[in-house]
């Protein structure tokens, strides 16, 4: 960041002692990753002040980045609005990492400013040990239904793609009870006959993990049998959601 950039830090802090105009344009040419590196350099209120300026799906992208540190202090220092905006333009297991650090105050003004969908899923999300697989696990996988063909199932999975972290791992299940019944890779419906049951194609057995099993035992088994995600089990065999390889292998902020 500072070869590429000699100068910037100085000045977004020069702009920042003197005046709010111009922050967004001299960062937004800057590369995600870049941004964050950036942020991590500045004090937490200097790091808020760029957040608060910059457009709410660039400020995603840099919240997103695994490099950023103080992600949810940075967020606890933003006005409630904002912050809840950003919450909402990230996938839900971003969301409780960034929720989780914050402390008691902090949470009770941004969580009635959250949609009610995703308020409950934070919750939801945050009941689990932030080192078990439940802390880690993202709600946002391609669920199937058994009555699906593999047609239907690309189909669904075009419509829903815009609204997932992942659309490579799918898992089929029960409708009325969302008991796991397989899964299938986007390569294994693509290469299918497309009138054919996802029945036919699914893994009947595939491998998975207890929401309380602990995350490096669970980036253990995606590493093993190289799965890009494992999908995430209630013990009464529901499938809550989806550990994926990145966000188990992701040390905890």
């Amino acid at each position: 960041m500072t070869k590429k950039h000699p100068d910037l830090l100085e000045r977004i802090r020069l702009r920042l002692d003197e005046s709010f105009v111009g922050i967004a344009a001299e960062v937004a040419e800057l590369p995600a990753p870049d941004t964050a590196e950036l942020l991590n350099q500045l004090t937490l209120q200097e790091a808020a002040s760029v957040m608060s300026m910059v457009p709410v799906p660039q400020a995603a992208q840099i919240l997103d980045q695994p490099t950023l540190r103080r992600r949810g202090a940075i967020v606890e220092e933003l006005e409630p609005g904002r912050a809840a905006k950003l919450v909402e333009a990230l996938s839900s297991d971003q969301r409780t990492d960034i929720v989780r650090p914050m402390g008691e105050k902090a949470r009770r003004r941004l969580l009635p400013m959250l949609t009610a969908e995703v308020r409950a899923e934070v919750e939801s999300l945050l009941r689990y040990p932030e080192q078990t697989a439940g802390g880690i696990m993202t709600t946002e996988f391609v669920r199937l239904t058994p009555e699906m063909t593999v047609g239907e199932a690309l189909r669904h999975i075009r419509g829903v793609a815009r609204d997932m972290e992942s659309i490579y791992a799918c898992y089929v299940l029960e409708a009325t009870t969302g008991r796991l019944l397989g899964a299938l890779s986007l390569r294994d419906l693509v290469m299918a006959e497309l009138a054919a049951p996802v029945t036919s194609v699914m893994r009947r057995r595939p491998i998975t993990v207890d929401a309380l099993e602990d995350r490096e035992a669970v980036a253990a088994k995606i590493a093993k049998y190289n799965l890009l995600a494992v999908p995430v089990l209630e013990q009464d065999g529901r499938s809550s959601s989806a550990a994926e390889a990145t966000r188990a292998r992701r040390p905890p902020r």
